[in-house]
C-alpha cells in the first residue's frame, strides 16, 4: 500500500484505492505519545519513512516534532521539542542506506541526521526551503530545495551538486538512473 499524510491524518490507501487511518485524528493541536497511533492528534503531518522493522516516522510540521509510529502501533517524538530553534517546520524524512533517519528541517534551512542510536547531527546547512528527500541505492540524498528553485544533490562520497529546477515540490530516482520531479 500507499502511505500518505492529508490533513491531520496520514493514511494507508491499498490497489483498490481503500484507505485505512494509520495515525491521527482530526481536531486542532497534537498530542497523544505513548497512545495507540489511531487515538493521537498531528498538526500538519507531511513527509514519512518506513523502516527496515516496519516503524513510520513522520514529520509532523505543524508541531516542529519528528513522531514515529511503531510496528504495533503506538506513537511517540523520537526527535524534536517544540521549539523552532531545535526543529522548525520539518517537511520530510527518509531513511539513509545505513539506516540512519534524515530529516528536512525546512524552517532553519538544514538536513539533519540521526543515527540509530539518536545522536543527532546536521548533514547540510544554508540551504533554503528544503521540502522532500530521497535516498537511493547508491546512498546519494536528493533534496528538493523549493525556495532555491533547485535540486540538491550530496552523493555518497560527500561531493555536492546542483540542478536548477523551478519550486521543485519532491524528487525521485528510478532503477534506470531516470529523475522525477515534481513542482
Amino acid at each position: 500500500s500507499l502511505v500518505i499524510s492529508t490533513g491531520t491524518l496520514v493514511q494507508a490507501v491499498d490497489v483498490s484505492g481503500l484507505r485505512t487511518t494509520i495515525a491521527g485524528l482530526s481536531g486542532p493541536g497534537a498530542w497523544g505519545d505513548g497512545e495507540p497511533a489511531t487515538s493521537a492528534r498531528f498538526a500538519v503531518p507531511a513527509g514519512c519513512a518506513i523502516d527496515a522493522t516496519g516503524n513510520l516516522c513522520i514529520a509532523d510540521t505543524g508541531e516542529n516534532r519528528i513522531r514515529e509510529v511503531t510496528s504495533n502501533g503506538i506513537v511517540s517524538t523520537v526527535y524534536g521539542t517544540g521549539d523552532v530553534d531545535v526543529l522548525n517546520a520539518p517537511r520530510a524524512v527518509a531513511l539513509a542506506v545505513d539506516g540512519s533517519l534524515l530529516i528536512a528541517d525546512s524552517g532553519n534551512g538544514r538536513i539533519l541526521k540521526r543515527s540509530s542510536s539518536g545522536v543527532i547531527s546536521t548533514l547540510l546547512d544554508k540551504l533554503n526551503a528544503p521540502s522532500y528527500l530521497f535516498t537511493d541505492t547508491n546512498g546519494d540524498l536528493y533534496i528538493a530545495e523549493t525556495g532555491a528553485d533547485r535540486i540538491t544533490v550530496l552523493g555518497a562520497g560527500g561531493g555536492t551538486k546542483f540542478l536548477p529546477v523551478s519550486q521543485p515540490a519532491a524528487v525521485v530516482r528510478d532503477g534506470q538512473g531516470n529523475l522525477y520531479v515534481a513542482q
